[in-house]
């Protein structure tokens, strides 16, 4: 796609906005980009429930897992400076795996660890940090807890995500590289891409959405606490913005010229293990690769106490998409999915500008309709859903005021007339569809009419 018209943008920013109304989601961050260029930077909903603190996109998110696509990022820094290679035993660098009781530890490699294959234990035997019950494992009690536990699977049998080998190969790159996992993340990635809103741990005095439990039987949320991630900040500690995230991954493109050579890049962004139980995901190195409809995507999810977020970028024409979100319980994969699927449906060139005129929200007792231009015509869609055009009808123009439907479900009107009523100044009052008469709405409340 060489280029996402202005008309698509402003339907997704317009779309977004009702589902921050219905979607029983405290807020969410959302970017799109290509070319360089940010095409939707915008924040919906709220940053904090309890003050009614509106989000902004100045808020930053707990992006937890996205922290291991920096760390392979630094890690593949270290290899083209010939400090260390992909294949080395992670033991050369970390002697101390040497006492291992497992045998099986003393093979394991960079690229193991890097693609999740090495057998590592996800989150250790005791991963009751994750509740909020004890502190995170600092590095020395990570160097007890990874002695004290064998392999869980031979390396090189399947992947088998870990956290925990995550922490490792941060300690790697403090070990190499002669400073702290922080210092070198700033200087090397963030500081070259002037990511100013993204850091590698939390910090107390930066401005954050603050992140909500999945909800209760009585659709309550309850805030939770931050904290620090310790020695696994290197597979979960990162914070960011959409805004940022979005510059992050178009610096990850073969031919940015950002950050790595292509050659590194192709390394950590080819399939290296398939996503079990999930046929449109595989791994590379700290990657996820997701396929949507004919995309092939890099990037990454995280999930951590009160976020949910997913971040990608298409490999062949480098759209980007950004969802973070403040709360547990929300899918921003399908978020993410929907953006890509609405851009490819509304295809590259701006509607028939006669056709604006027709477009607009209404409301009826059942539901919301919109009816939106696309290049080949005027459609309606049911706007209140994640998935917005999964029953797109079409319809086809009989004169000034009055459309036939053409194309739809079975169970729905096919043939049957939709007819507009407008103002003196070219305003819609309202329309009939398939017989029923409905008004314009903004928010698509409810209208009590028995």
């Amino acid at each position: 796609m060489k280029t996402i018209p202005n008309h698509t943008i402003n339907f997704i920013d317009s779309w977004l906005t009702l589902r921050s109304k219905w979607a029983d989601i405290p807020g969410y961050s959302v970017a799109i980009a290509k070319d360089g260029k940010l095409l939707l930077d915008k924040s919906y909903g709220y940053a904090n429930l309890e003050r009614q603190e509106t989000l902004t996109t100045n808020h930053r998110f707990r992006i937890a897992s996205h922290s291991k696509s920096f760390t392979a990022t630094a890690i593949m820094q270290l290899v083209e400076a010939g400090n260390i290679r992909l294949d080395d035993a992670l033991k050369q660098h970390l002697p101390w795996l040497g006492q291992h009781a497992d045998a099986r530890w003393h093979a394991v490699t960079i690229r193991q660890l890097l693609s999740h294959s090495a057998g590592v234990i996800r989150d250790g035997e005791d991963r009751d940090f994750w509740r909020l019950h004890r502190d995170f494992p600092d590095q020395e009690q990570l160097q007890k807890e990874i002695l004290a536990t064998q392999l869980v699977i031979d390396p090189n049998t399947r992947m088998k995500y870990s956290n925990y080998g995550y922490g490792l190969l941060g300690m790697l790159i403090e070990s190499v590289a002669g400073m702290t996992y922080d210092e070198y993340c700033r200087k090397h990635i963030l500081t070259p891409l002037d990511m100013s809103h993204t850091t590698p741990k939390y910090e107390e005095d930066a401005l954050y959405a603050t992140g909500y439990s999945r909800q209760k039987l009585d659709r309550a949320r309850v805030p939770f606490p931050h904290f620090s991630t310790g020695a696994l900040g290197s597979a979960v500690g990162f914070c960011s913005t959409a805004a940022d995230l979005a510059t992050y991954w178009q610096a990850q493109l073969i031919g940015s010229g950002a950050l790595l050579s292509d050659e590194s890049k192709r390394e950590m962004q080819k399939l290296h293990w398939q996503v079990d139980q999930s046929p449109d995901e595989t791994y590379g190195l700290g990657l996820e690769r997701l396929q949507v409809g004919k995309r092939l995507t890099i990037g990454h999810s995280g999930i951590f106490p009160g976020y949910a977020t997913y971040s990608v970028i298409d490999v062949d024409d480098g759209v980007c998409v950004v969802v973070l979100t403040n709360a547990y319980g929300v899918k921003a994969q399908d978020i993410v999915k929907s953006i890509y699927n609405l851009i490819d449906e509304f295809g590259e060139t701006e509607p028939d500008e006669k056709l604006l005129r027709y477009e607009g929200r209404f409301v009826y007792p059942w539901d919301i309709v919109e009816f939106c231009a696309y290049p080949d015509g005027l459609r309606q869609i049911y706007p209140n859903s994640w998935q917005p055009t999964r029953m797109a009808t079409k319809l086809e123009q009989v004169d000034e005021r009055t459309f036939k439907i053409s194309d739809t479900y079975s169970f729905e009107n096919y043939g049957e007339l939709l007819s507009y009523n407008f103002a003196a100044d070219g305003a819609i009052t309202d329309i009939v569809y398939a017989g029923s008469r409905m008004k314009p709405t903004v928010d698509g409340d409810l209208v009590v009419e028995w």
